[in-house]
C-alpha cells in the first residue's frame, strides 16, 4: 500500500513538473545561463561540476543550499518513490524495477547531500580545496543514478504497456546519462524534459 494518497501524489508529481520545466526555460528565458568552451550551463549545472576555483566562479547562496539540501533533494526522492509505486500497482512482478528506482534515487541522494556539503565546505567552511574533488565525484554519481533511475522508471512504464511516459522517458534517461557522462551541458535539457515526463505521468495516475 503506498503511504501518500493518490491525490497528493498527483499533486506532487505536477508541481515537480511544472517546477522543473519552469526553472529550465526562465534561465534560458533571462538569460541566467553562463557560457563556457563555446556551450551554456545554468549556473547550477556549472557550480556542481566545477573542479577548482576558478571554474567555480561563485557559490551558490546559503539559502539555495539549504533550500536544495532539506527540500528538493527528498522530493526527488518522494517523486521516483511515487513513479515506482504507480508502475508496480499495474502489474505483477514488478519488485525488481521497484526496488531498483527507489535504491538509485536513495543513492543519488546520498551523493547529493555530499555534494551539497562539499559546495558548503568551498563557500563557506574551510575552504579546503580537496573537497571540489568530492564534490565533482558526488555530483557525478548523482546524475548518473539518477540517470540510471530514469532508464527503470521507463522499463517499468514499457512493462505495463504505458509507451506514452515510456518513449520520452527514455529519451529523457539517455540525454541524463550522455549528459553525465559526456556532455554535461545536455544534463539541464534533461532537467527540463523530465518535468514535461512528470506532467505526462501526471495523466495516468
Amino acid at each position: 500500500m503506498p503511504v501518500i494518497s493518490p491525490g497528493l501524489m498527483k499533486g506532487i508529481i505536477i508541481t515537480t513538473g511544472i517546477a522543473l520545466v519552469l526553472l529550465t526555460s526562465s534561465a534560458y528565458a533571462n538569460k541566467v545561463i553562463n557560457k563556457k568552451g563555446g556551450k551554456f550551463f545554468m549556473p547550477m549545472i556549472e557550480q556542481e561540476w566545477a573542479r577548482n576555483a576558478s571554474e567555480m566562479k561563485e557559490p551558490p547562496s546559503k539559502g539555495s543550499l539549504i533550500f536544495d539540501t532539506i527540500l528538493f533533494v527528498p522530493l526527488y526522492v518522494v517523486v521516483f518513490y511515487i513513479l515506482a509505486t504507480h508502475i508496480q500497482s499495474h502489474g505483477d512482478n514488478k519488485s525488481i524495477i521497484y526496488f531498483a528506482i527507489l535504491g538509485c534515487a536513495v543513492v543519488a541522494a546520498l551523493a547529493d547531500w555530499t555534494e551539497n556539503f562539499s559546495i558548503w565546505q568551498i563557500g563557506f567552511g574551510s575552504g579546503n580545496a580537496s573537497y571540489y574533488d568530492i564534490k565533482t565525484y558526488a555530483c557525478f554519481i548523482k546524475w548518473l543514478l539518477i540517470g540510471v533511475a530514469a532508464v527503470f522508471v521507463s522499463l517499468g512504464y514499457a512493462s505495463i504497456k504505458n509507451y506514452w511516459v515510456a518513449i520520452p522517458g527514455f529519451i529523457n534517461a539517455a540525454i541524463l546519462l550522455y549528459g553525465t557522462i559526456f556532455d554535461h551541458a545536455l544534463i539541464q535539457w534533461g532537467f527540463g524534459l523530465l518535468g514535461i515526463v512528470l506532467l505526462i505521468v501526471s495523466i495516468f495516475l
